[in-house]
């Protein structure tokens, strides 16, 4: 399986666009012609994909981040920042198709109705944790326990089984 970093399409644009919409913020990126890769040209129209920005300086250097958070799941030690991971990764959590399969939303609703289906899997989460809003996780410690709770179940139960490796495969004639 390719890691983030083998699969990643590095490329240098500039924020073009920002702004609100219904499904969340639309950003776009202007990319200079001769510095587009093809494979970002071949990829369909609402792919799902995993951005990692830098903002850089004129000498290429990296900006430091202007929150100065580690937003890794789970890995930082400031309660607050916690707080933050568990409402940030619940409404990422409602939008992806297996977490959605997993809170057994109607396999037709996570193919025609992401709206719904959106909806559906947060509120298995609500029912869950028992709240009534997801940002609720940032102040109910219970209930952010038995959001992170669920989401390592999730994860057990949907983490693929292991296949062998290529060497220990053999053909026999």
């Amino acid at each position: 399986m390719a890691t983030v970093r083998d699969a990643a399409i590095p490329v240098e644009c500039s924020l073009f666009i920002k702004r609100e919409g219904k499904d969340g913020w639309v950003v776009g990126f202007a990319v200079h012609p001769d510095q587009m890769p093809e494979d970002l040209l071949r990829m369909r129209m609402g792919a799902r994909v995993m951005l990692v920005a830098v903002e850089i300086d004129d000498n290429e250097t990296p900006k430091p981040t202007y929150t100065g958070k580690d937003v890794t799941f789970g890995s930082n030690t400031d309660p607050s920042t916690e707080r933050d991971d568990a409402v940030m990764h619940a409404g990422m959590l409602c939008r992806k198709t297996s977490f959605q399969i997993w809170c057994h939303v109607p396999i037709e609703k996570t193919l025609h109705d992401l709206h719904e289906a959106n909806e559906i899997s947060a509120d298995f989460i609500r029912k869950h944790c028992k709240i009534r809003s997801r940002s609720q996780l940032r102040t109910n410690k219970a209930a952010r326990k038995k959001f992170w709770s669920m989401v390592d179940r999730y994860q057990e139960e949907t983490q693929p089984l292991e296949s062998p490796s290529d060497k220990d495969i053999t053909l026999d004639d």
